[in-house]
């Protein structure tokens, strides 16, 4: 025959049971997801910083070109956090063309953006 908590309106044991399964597998599923956002977003906010950081070696290195595009004289000076450094030589194969290569770095001397750029020797006449 049947048991006597299921004919009177009692809840099999097995129920709560099921309950509680369901619960820690939702629970572990969202406890997972919330790992994987988190680390998307730690990896977002780290690329953040990087992009940030190259577009200040870029505008950087832009404003030294055109230092050296005006004055054609080489040198090295603090841009913030970063160091810029213009290296200019004569070209060999164009005669009279000055051509300068401009280096950014950080604090700790890692390259974060280069270019290299020319210019027209010549003497300011006027």
């Amino acid at each position: 025959m049947g048991d006597d908590r299921t004919r009177s309106g009692g809840s099999a044991p097995w129920r709560g049971t099921a309950f509680l399964v369901e619960a820690c597998v939702l629970l572990a599923f969202v406890v997972a997801a919330v790992a994987v956002f988190a680390a998307l977003f730690l990896g977002a906010a780290r690329e953040g910083e990087r992009a940030e950081r190259l577009t200040r070696a870029v505008v950087a290195a832009r404003d030294a070109a055109e230092r050296f595009v005006a004055d054609g004289e080489d040198g090295s000076w603090e841009a913030g956090e970063l160091r810029v450094r213009v290296d200019v030589t004569e070209d060999d194969e164009v005669a009279g063309l000055l051509r300068a290569t401009v280096s950014v770095t950080d604090a700790g001397g890692e390259l974060v953006y280069q270019l290299t750029t020319a210019r027209a020797a010549g003497g300011d006449e006027s």
